[in-house]
């Protein structure tokens, strides 16, 4: 039978288990609180010869030997004691331009003000503004409970205002005020010295003589100005100690940006890394690793190198856009002068594409033009290579004029309005288009094309650097069909009714086949207009009728006054020379008068009909705009 295991009683278990705890608790190392620099550095520095410690002492600068006070209660003790005043004072003055420390403060206490980032108060709160005039620095807390607001003065000075002699025993300049403080919309004071004059007064008034105020005033005041002389010069001292530190941060800063600089250049971003120098480093200002004031090492820059080459990328994109807008700078002269020039002879042929508004910014930016423009920086580009696409000039119009038509029947299409087979909806009388935000302007075709409503692509989302830089030329308004901001007007019953008035169908009849008609209409026997003005205004939603149509005696006389209208205008090209073998372009009416005279010695009174052509199509679109009508 085998034997009983034996128990161990609860004592001696717990014995065992108290012993064991202790043998490990001896054998465990000693854990040192994570602390910066060398451990127990300064233990035996207190063993040193007085003479040495001196003068390593007289080799500290201020801020150094306040953090050595603060070390350990041994050094406390050493430099709080007497003997070491002359250290202090020693050590302040290898701070260039700092004030000597005030009368009424011992040196330590004037280097903590200036050096220690902490409340002179309560000596916990973080306080990084220093208070010259009151010699403090105050956190948030203890700035509340120390400080009064000016109200607080002002209304101690007007209650001894009214004590007979005692007006002119307070000045507002006897007390040491803050002109800005934080958490305060006036300037401060200190409320001890307040609560300091108010008991002087209660206590000197029974038995104050005029001497004795007068006393009490001038010393106040010759205190207050001396504080506040030696606040400015404070202040003088802080902000030349502030230049000197950003100064030394930019250096700094500009030594890691040249070396990061130097690092890219070896891994083949030379251009770009020029273009990152001119521009300040600008293009990274949000890749914050290279903003540090600090050296580059190399473990830093391994830790940033993928990144940085990645957002290398954009700075190369951003390169490449600059360097093209240089580009189309040095060469948007010379193209203005050739497209000019290319614009006018093909008006001179064509003369009813001037309706269409057609700009060399529309021509800036056919495919075979924006080639040429965006040319590497290699090739030359002058006057000639422009001239070079006359004979292309017809094709790349009418591509670009399918394009706008194209555009404009996709607005119609949108609005679900069926057009007769056969028929170009665009040629329909009954075809408008205006600006969604300005619905009381409606356009016929092409005169919209023309209109500021159909040009307005300076913020349109999407556009190259190309388009963007065409788009800001002067005299370079470019055509861009936006059916967010244009839309189809809906024919209205007023707009039929008139149609009708002349004897044509709304549903079939064409801009073409009216103007051939060449009617005007009167409304409410007050205006006469032409057709094109009657449908815009009738096309309105707030439409008023009152319309018929003009007699034959009222629309001659109305034709003679649009000529004379015509005639006289010099808004618009609407004349053209027929006896030039060459085309010229269209001419507006005083400018066709001068060719004529100096050209071919016609003189004004004899001008015959033959001698000018007049474009109907503008000739129209001028009038259905002319306010006379």
């Amino acid at each position: 039978m085998p034997s009983k295991r034996s128990k161990l009683s609860k004592t001696t278990e717990s014995a065992s288990t108290g012993s064991n705890v202790a043998m490990k608790t001896a054998e465990a190392p000693l854990k040192w609180k994570n602390v910066r620099g060398r451990r127990g550095g300064l233990k035996d520095m207190m063993n040193m010869p007085m003479d040495v410690i001196l003068e390593i002492c007289l080799h500290l600068h201020p801020r150094e030997l306040l953090s050595l006070c603060r070390t350990a209660k041994v050094f406390h003790a050493f430099l709080m004691q007497k003997g070491c005043k002359n250290l202090w004072r020693d050590s302040l003055k290898k701070v260039d331009g700092l004030p000597p420390c005030p009368q009424e403060m011992i040196e330590p206490a004037w280097v903590a003000l200036v050096f220690s980032p902490y409340c002179t108060e309560c000596g916990k709160g973080r306080a990084p503004g220093v208070y010259w005039e009151f010699l403090a620095r105050f956190c948030a807390t203890c700035r509340k409970r120390k400080l009064v607001s000016e109200s607080v003065v002002d209304f101690l000075i007007k209650h001894w205002e009214n004590q007979g002699d005692f007006s002119a025993l307070l000045s507002k300049r006897a007390f040491i005020g803050v002109e800005v403080v934080t958490g305060f919309n006036k300037p401060c004071y200190l409320a001890s010295q307040v609560h300091d004059v108010r008991t002087t007064l209660n206590r000197i008034y029974p038995r104050g003589t005029y001497a004795y105020q007068r006393s009490f005033n001038t010393e106040g005041r010759d205190r207050a100005d001396l504080r506040r002389k030696l606040a400015s010069q404070c202040r003088q001292w802080e902000q030349n100690e502030q230049n000197l530190r950003d100064a030394e941060i930019r250096n700094l800063l500009n030594k890691r940006l040249a070396d990061i600089g130097s690092r890219l250049r070896k891994l083949d971003w030379g251009p770009e890394v020029d273009f990152l120098h001119e521009n300040d480093f600008r293009p990274l200002a949000k890749f914050k690793p290279i903003w540090l004031a600090k050296p580059l090492t190399d473990r830093t820059w391994q830790n940033m190198q993928d990144e940085l080459v990645k957002r290398m990328n954009d700075v190369q994109a951003q390169r490449l856009e600059h360097e093209l807008q240089v580009r189309l700078i040095q060469r948007w002269p010379v193209f203005e002068s050739a497209g000019k020039e290319l614009l006018d002879r093909y008006f001179g042929k064509h003369p009813e594409m001037l309706a269409y508004g057609l700009n060399i910014g529309d021509l800036a930016l056919q495919k075979e033009f924006c080639e040429i423009m965006c040319a590497p920086a290699d090739v030359v580009v002058d006057k000639f290579r422009f001239l070079a696409l006359e004979g292309q000039l017809i094709e790349i119009l009418e591509r670009w004029q399918e394009r706008m038509c194209k555009q404009l029947r996709g607005l119609i299409v949108e609005a679900e309005v069926v057009s007769p087979k056969g028929i170009n909806s665009l040629d329909l009388a009954t075809t408008l288009f205006s600006d969604c935000n300005r619905p009381h302007e409606p356009r016929f075709f092409p005169d919209v094309v023309a209109s500021g409503v159909a040009r307005q692509m300076d913020d349109h989302p999407g556009n190259d650097t190309y388009t963007k830089f065409v788009s800001r030329q002067r005299h370079a308004a470019c055509c861009y069909v936006d059916d967010a901001q244009l839309r189809f007007v809906q024919p209205t019953d007023l707009m039929r009714e008139m149609i009708q008035m002349c004897g044509k169908d709304p549903d079939t009849v064409t801009a073409a086949e009216m103007d051939a008609l060449d009617v005007r209409f009167v409304w409410r026997e007050c205006a006469f207009m032409t057709w094109r003005r009657a449908l815009e205004d009738a096309s309105c939603e707030d439409q008023i009728r009152g319309w018929r149509l003009a007699t034959a005696e009222e629309t001659s006389k109305l034709k003679e006054r649009e000529m004379q209208v015509m005639r006289n205008s010099t808004s618009c090209s609407l004349w053209s020379c027929t006896r030039c073998e060459v085309p010229l372009p269209p001419m507006t009416g005083p400018d066709v008068e001068e060719h004529l005279r100096t050209v071919h010695g016609i003189e004004l009174s004899d001008i015959a009909d033959s001698d000018i052509r007049l474009n109907k199509t503008l000739a129209s679109f001028f009038l259905a705009r002319e306010s006379l009508l």
